[in-house]
């Protein structure tokens, strides 16, 4: 893991046209995080195919109107991922608020490295 992250610099990931991402955060779930953001392709319509977080497994599930695993996530113009969307991306283990993950993150169109923080539980 450590060297794809080498492999994958942000200079490298900038001229690669992935989508634009909304600041990242990772929402508190029983067995783990969820991802919270907004992805918005650059041009035509684009794919999350693979999402990586070092140590930790990581499933892409597509909830419409039930929550089903899938190998790729389609991009529209743009996509929420979150607790109340048809698109989610959920980390297992025990995380602790305030906590930085690393996620590489597949697309159709190239790779990106992005970080997302823990938020503390809601009350």
């Amino acid at each position: 893991m450590a060297a794809a992250l080498a492999a994958v610099s942000p200079q490298a990931s900038a001229q690669v046209r992935t989508p634009t991402m909304s600041p990242l955060q990772l929402q508190p779930t029983a067995n783990g995080v969820m991802l919270v953001t907004t992805m918005t392709p650059r041009g035509a319509a684009d794919t999350l195919q693979r999402a990586f977080v070092a140590r930790h497994a990581t499933n892409m599930l597509l909830c419409d109107p039930r929550c089903k695993p899938v190998n790729e996530l389609p991009l529209g113009n743009p996509t929420a991922f979150g607790p109340s969307t048809s698109h989610r991306v959920i980390v297992g283990g025990k995380f602790q608020p305030g906590q930085k993950l690393h996620f590489i993150m597949q697309f159709a169109s190239g790779v990106s490295v992005v970080e997302a923080v823990v938020t503390p539980n809601a009350p």
